[in-house]
C-alpha cells in the first residue's frame, strides 16, 4: 500500500480508538498480539499491513475503504442532519433523545461515519420541520434496501458505545450478524421489531 494512504488509515484507526475509548493494550488483548505489535501497526509510519486494516475493519464492523478515506457516502446526510439540528438551536445531547438514538450514534451519524437509519431522517424531518429532500437530497433513493445496512451500524455503534471490547459476547454476536446476507438482515429486523413491539 501506497505509505501515505497508511499514514491516513493509521490517523483514521486511532481516531476510531479514542472515539470509543479503546486503548492499544485492549486492541493487543482482543488481537491476542504482543502489544509492542499492536502499538507499532499504529505508531510507526507506513507499517499498517492488510491483514490489520481488515481485522480493525471487522473489529469496527466497517469497510477497510472507509479506514483508507476511498468513501464516505454518508457525509453529505450527517451534514444536512447537523445544519438542521444547529438551526433550531439543539445541541447532540437533546436532538439524540428526539430522535430516539444514542448521542454517540447521533455525532457519528452526523460526521458521516454511520448511515442515517431511515426511522431517524423520518423524525428529524418532523422534529425539525423541514422537507426530505433537503436531508437525504433529491437524487437519492430511501428504500426497504436501506434497512439491513442501517440495521447493522446501528448495531455497530451501540456497541462500540458501550464498550464492545469489554463484552466478548457481543462481538460474537456482531460476527454472526456481519455474515448475514441482506435479506436476512431485514427479516431479521422485522423479526425484532414485532416482538419489541409485542
Amino acid at each position: 500500500m501506497d505509505t501515505s494512504i497508511v499514514d491516513r488509515a493509521q490517523k483514521r484507526i486511532i481516531g476510531l480508538l479514542k472515539h470509543a475509548g479503546i486503548s492499544i493494550k485492549d486492541v493487543a488483548d482482543e488481537a491476542r498480539t504482543p502489544y509492542s505489535t499492536a502499538r507499532e501497526m499504529l505508531t510507526k509510519p507506513g507499517r499498517l499491513s492488510i491483514p490489520w486494516l481488515n481485522w480493525y475493519a471487522g473489529f469496527f464492523g466497517i469497510t477497510t475503504d472507509y479506514i483508507l478515506s476511498r468513501d464516505n457516502p454518508n457525509k453529505e446526510i450527517g451534514n444536512s442532519l447537523k445544519a438542521a439540528r444547529e438551526h433550531d438551536g439543539l445541541s447532540l445531547k437533546d436532538a439524540h433523545k428526539l430522535l430516539g438514538t444514542t448521542e454517540c450514534a447521533l455525532e457519528a451519524i452526523e460526521v458521516g461515519e454511520m448511515e442515517a437509519p431511515l426511522s431517524v431522517v423520518q423524525k428529524a424531518v418532523g422534529l425539525y420541520g423541514i422537507p426530505s429532500d433537503f436531508i437525504i437530497g433529491s437524487t437519492t433513493q430511501v428504500q426497504d434496501a436501506v434497512i439491513p445496512a442501517a440495521l447493522f451500524t446501528d448495531i455497530r455503534f451501540l456497541l462500540i458505545c458501550q464498550e464492545i471490547h469489554k463484552k466478548p459476547e457481543l462481538i460474537k454476536i456482531f460476527s454472526m450478524l456481519n455474515r448475514l446476507q441482506d435479506k436476512d438482515l431485514v427479516r431479521l429486523s422485522k423479526v425484532i421489531e414485532l416482538l419489541v413491539n409485542d
